[in-house]
């Protein structure tokens, strides 16, 4: 087996039966497919089949989400990547956001954010632009209103549709 060339972590909420939680294990496991080495954060993946945790480097969190506890916990994925941090973070949400501005900067890594629809109403985007190389949004009408709510530079938002595999014939965690 050949030596991945690249390591990239995939920060994600609690996995729920949905379109987002069955995108970021596609992604897992296409990722694996082209030797990409990845390594999934979250702080649920009980709804994730046991047989299909076993493949994935997934990593469950608990207390993640928790104010007091999180400070903790996220201090807990530094120092388990210290020795092999990744080259890339991708971000999977809205929710997790800050949680992957903060790895990126704390382990010195870049980070993209993947959103899979419109920004929340009354939410606030911190999107790090010292460590933030892009944001991939689901569709142009969701690139535009990410870019009128924030005033983010368009070059900084790429749309990439999501889309189901066909060829898998499965689309649930």
């Amino acid at each position: 087996m050949a030596e991945p060339w690249l390591h990239v972590l995939l920060v994600t909420g609690p996995f729920q039966v949905r379109g987002s939680s069955a995108n970021t294990l596609r992604l897992a496991e296409g990722l694996a497919a082209h030797k990409i080495e990845m390594t999934i954060v979250s702080p649920n993946a009980d709804c994730v089949a046991p047989c299909r945790r076993e493949r994935l480097a997934l990593h469950v969190y608990p207390r993640l989400n928790f104010p007091v506890w999180g400070r903790v916990v996220r201090q807990s994925i530094v120092d388990d990547m210290a020795g092999s941090p990744p080259n890339l973070i991708h971000v999977q949400s809205w929710g997790m956001q800050r949680l992957g501005a903060w790895l990126a900067r704390r382990l010195g890594r870049p980070y993209v954010l993947g959103v899979h629809g419109y920004p929340p109403a009354n939410s606030r985007l911190y999107f790090n632009r010292q460590w933030g190389r892009r944001i991939i949004a689901v569709s142009q009408s969701a690139k535009s209103e990410l870019v009128s709510r924030t005033g983010l530079p368009t070059e900084f938002v790429s749309v990439i549709h999501a889309g189901v595999d066909g060829a898998s014939g499965t689309s649930t965690p």
